[in-house]
């Protein structure tokens, strides 16, 4: 693991935001295929194309930054995707069919992992924004793009609470 200038830390975060946007990919598209059918469907497919944009500006830092993977890093990555799956499992009133319940459950970890996401955008650029690394990256943008995110998920997220509790 190179150290980034003595910067292991920033490193680690930067991995570990990387394994959690695995995950964060395959639940935004899992949600993308549970509204497809319903009022969000465009919403859904533009919050994928987001989410699968910032990871590949995450990858861009990670390489404007020096940050290799390594071995621990792609074991981090199959356990958040697995995770992910894994929450596919959820004791939600169907046991072989989606329920109603799946896009609000998927829709709440969305959030929390959009929240983290707007997080990392912050810290960088509290941090390193002023790094020759870092030429390029836009970390206010990106942030205000997690919160446009975050605004499209909360109006999903009532939307789909509405139709699973008093419509479903």
């Amino acid at each position: 693991m190179t150290t980034l200038n003595g910067h292991r830390y920033l490193e680690i975060y930067l991995n570990d935001h990387r394994a959690f946007a695995a995950g964060g990919v395959e639940l935004a598209r899992r949600l993308c295929r549970n509204l497809q059918d319903t009022d969000w469907a465009e919403d859904g497919i533009w919050l994928t194309n987001q989410i699968e944009e910032d990871v590949e500006t995450l990858d861009h830092v990670r390489t404007a930054f020096r940050v290799d993977g390594g071995p621990l890093s792609a074991v981090k990555g199959m356990l958040a995707v697995a995770g992910e799956r894994l929450g596919r499992l959820k004791l939600n009133g169907h046991l072989v069919t989606e329920s109603p319940l799946s896009p609000v459950v998927e829709t709440e970890a969305m959030i929390a992992l959009v929240q983290g996401k707007r997080r990392l955008w912050s810290a960088l650029r509290a941090t390193v924004a002023g790094r020759p690394e870092a030429t390029g990256f836009d970390f206010a943008h990106l942030e205000k793009r997690a919160d446009e995110q975050l605004e499209l998920l909360s109006r999903i997220h009532a939307g789909v609470a509405t139709h699973a509790f008093l419509v479903g």
